[in-house]
């Protein structure tokens, strides 16, 4: 169901809303959504970047520079993380639009919102995801170009290889918030 039909149904079934217009309610449902799921996907990229981070913190490995690194661990991320595209849950609506718009419907509306609900953010956190994916495969030689991350190979400058993992992975972290906090939805 797409937003035309939604909004459709909902002024052919008036008794099913109340103190709503349809049209203004499924507009701001929309942007709810759109809102919450590209949050949702940024913080899920973000928790298991953050994982990875604290495995690496505990690891030992050879000495290696940042940028050589960062060229390494960035791609292998992003093929982590598309593995794990998060899906949208039932029940997770109220979370995406919250109380007061579901409570304004009756069950039989609130059963077809919902369903269009989670339709939509999973379409928009399946296009948020595949935009972080690109974004981490291209980060890490983005930092080695940048200079963010060193090149430096002399031996005081290079720690073991999964510290500089780790030390990455914060800089990812760092860098989804900035994009996260700059990209539409």
């Amino acid at each position: 169901m797409d937003r035309d039909e939604i909004v459709r149904w909902l002024e052919q079934h008036p008794g099913q809303v109340h103190g709503e217009v349809p049209r203004e309610m499924v507009e701001r449902c929309e942007d709810a959504v759109r809102r919450h799921a590209a949050e949702h996907a940024w913080a899920a990229a973000r928790a298991y970047v953050e994982g990875r981070m604290h495995e690496w913190e505990h690891e030992w490995g050879q000495h290696a520079t940042e940028s050589a690194v960062a060229r390494e661990v960035c791609p292998m991320l992003a093929a982590e993380l598309k593995r794990r595209e998060p899906h949208v849950q039932p029940g997770e609506e109220r979370a995406l639009v919250g109380d007061e718009i579901l409570n304004a419907l009756e069950p039989e509306a609130r059963a077809k919102v919902a369903e269009w609900v989670r339709e939509l953010a999973q379409q928009v956190e399946h296009k948020i995801w595949l935009e972080i994916v690109r974004f981490t495969r291209r980060d890490g030689r983005r930092m080695a170009r940048d200079g963010r991350a060193s090149s430096d190979d002399s031996w005081e400058a290079t720690e073991n290889y999964a510290h500089k993992a780790a030390h990455v992975a914060r800089m990812l972290i760092d860098d989804y918030e900035a994009q996260a906090a700059s990209s539409p939805q």
